[in-house]
This record gives C-alpha cells, structure tokens and sequence, in this order.
C-alpha cells in the first residue's frame, strides 16, 4: 500500500459493523503512511481521508484493503 491508494475496511458478510463504516464513509484516500511503533515488523497506520464523510481518520494497515491502487 501506498499514498494515493483508495481502501476500505475488511468485512466478513456477518460483520455489521464494518460493512455499516463502509457505507457511511465509502473508500478512504491514503493521506499518510506511519510505523506502528519503532520495530520493523510493525504494522503500519493509515491515515485517511474519506470524501463522502469529510473524515480524516487513522486505521490498522492489516485490516484494510485495496480498492483502487495509485499510479
């Protein structure tokens, strides 16, 4: 994943949760990219920016997927 990528939560068709974000905000524009700590191995935060909310938010890499990948 990089800046520029549209994602969106991971849902299993029994996760009402994530499939009711996934409606409210659509897909999220990558904004930032951080480590989760100072360990190589760490999973990496995602900053969003989701259009159809107006939300900027910070998400799991690892519970994420990609929608659209950038140029």
């Amino acid at each position: 994943m990089k800046v520029g990528d549209l994602v969106k939560r991971k849902a299993k068709e029994y996760d009402a949760w994530c499939i009711q974000q996934n409606g409210i905000n659509g897909p999220g524009l990558i904004i930032k990219i951080e480590n989760g700590n100072k360990a190589r191995n760490s999973t990496k935060i995602l900053t969003l920016y989701y259009a159809r909310s107006e939300r900027i938010s910070t998400i799991a890499e690892t519970i994420v997927e990609i929608v659209s990948e950038s140029r």
